[in-house]
């Protein structure tokens, strides 16, 4: 629950020069070059209609919440990381910019989601909620890229919805544990795994799963896939937004706990209702 910065400072990361110094250094982010650690693998968080929704497709996340113009239940994520998407997605549709969402409204939050929770359902896995749009059990739903455009890739009745709005990137981190084994060969298989050719390949291979959003790196992916891929000049500037942020690493006054632990606790108490 620690924040990577509060880590760093403790100096449990080894050094990462070869990151610093490697092919797409300098055109990464600021924010994926910080060192000890680089970002990894991301993916979008899309919403989904099925094909009663075809005719007026829903164009933003207030158009989720609005069950008098889109009558039908709507599919979220039960849990981890669902969670946090579930609490930013229903503050967003209330109002709040991606770039304002922390520190996180979770009274706000939750009140949003209340205006939908005799309509939702909750799934555990992605697949999960793409089954139940195409079985029409949910009108709406969001999923995680991989699981949603191998669905589309097969033939599944469901569409994104893409209106430029705003849509979360879940990503990861690596780091060398500075008293790890093997802290050579770690340092060259990182320095292996960021190479825009290998980037490029690992997201056809997942279907949108991008180690460093760069445009290095999705000018290489097949044109064919550039819908998946979060930050892709097929959309607009502003479409995307970093799920994670340092607040979830921070202590909670009211709680005591991370505000992470209280986001997660907050929203499963207000669940018992579902």
């Amino acid at each position: 629950d620690q924040p990577i910065e509060d880590l760093e400072a403790r100096d449990v990361w080894a050094s990462r020069p070869e990151l610093a110094q490697g092919p797409n250094a300098s055109s990464a982010p600021h924010k994926l070059r910080m060192t000890p650690f680089k970002g990894n693998a991301t993916e979008g968080l899309w919403l989904m209609y099925g094909p009663d929704l075809e005719a007026n497709p829903p164009t933003s996340w207030a158009d989720f919440f609005d069950l008098e113009k889109y009558p039908g239940n709507r599919g979220m994520g039960a849990g981890g990381q669902g969670i946090i998407a579930n609490m930013q997605y229903a503050l967003i549709a209330d109002g709040v910019k991606p770039e304002e969402l922390y520190p996180l409204d979770i009274e706000r939050a939750l009140a949003k989601l209340s205006t939908i929770k005799d309509n939702l359902v909750l799934w555990e896995a992605s697949p999960k909620g793409i089954e139940a749009l195409v079985a029409g059990d949910v009108v709406m739903d969001w999923g995680y890229g991989p699981s949603v455009f191998k669905a589309l890739d097969a033939g599944k009745p469901i569409h994104l919805a893409i209106g430029g709005f705003s849509t979360a990137v879940d990503r990861t981190r690596d780091a060398v544990l500075a008293n790890g084994a093997n802290q050579a060969n770690a340092q060259i298989f990182l320095a292996w795994w960021k190479q825009p050719e290998i980037q490029a390949a690992y997201a056809e291979a997942t279907k949108g799963g991008l180690i460093v959003p760069i445009q290095q790196v999705i000018d290489l992916v097949p044109a064919a896939m550039q819908d998946s891929l979060p930050f892709s000049a097929k959309y607009p500037e502003g479409t995307f937004f970093f799920q994670d942020n340092p607040w979830f690493g921070e202590t909670n006054e009211a709680t005591g706990r991370s505000n992470l632990d209280t986001v997660l606790d907050a929203f499963n108490a207000w669940r018992t209702g579902l």
